[in-house]
C-alpha cells in the first residue's frame, strides 16, 4: 500500500477518509483495510470526532469494491465498536 492510498484529517468534530488510488478505481487492498482499522481505532478513542466520513477523490468511481491481487480479507478481525 502506497501511504497515499488513504489520506486521513479531522474537519471540526468528523474525521475525514479520502480513498486515493484511482488506477485501481479505489479497490480496497488487505493494507488499506488495516490502516483504516487503525486510524479508526485512534478516533474511536478521541471523544472529540462524533462522525466519520468517507470520500473519494477520484470522480469515476467511489469503490470498485475490494483488491485481492496479493490477499485475502480471510484473515482480517471484525472490526467492532465498542459502546461508550
Amino acid at each position: 500500500m502506497s501511504s497515499d492510498d488513504l489520506l486521513f484529517e479531522r474537519r471540526g468534530a468528523a474525521g475525514l477518509v479520502t480513498l486515493n488510488r484511482p488506477h485501481a478505481l479505489n479497490a480496497v487492498s488487505l493494507a488499506m483495510v488495516r490502516e483504516l482499522a487503525r486510524q479508526l481505532g485512534e478516533w474511536e478513542t478521541d471523544p472529540a470526532v462524533s462522525q466519520v466520513i468517507v470520500a473519494s477523490r477520484d470522480a469515476r468511481a467511489f469503490s470498485a469494491c475490494t483488491s485481492f491481487g496479493s490477499s485475502t480479507f480471510r484473515t482480517i478481525e471484525p472490526y467492532e465498536r465498542s459502546d461508550r
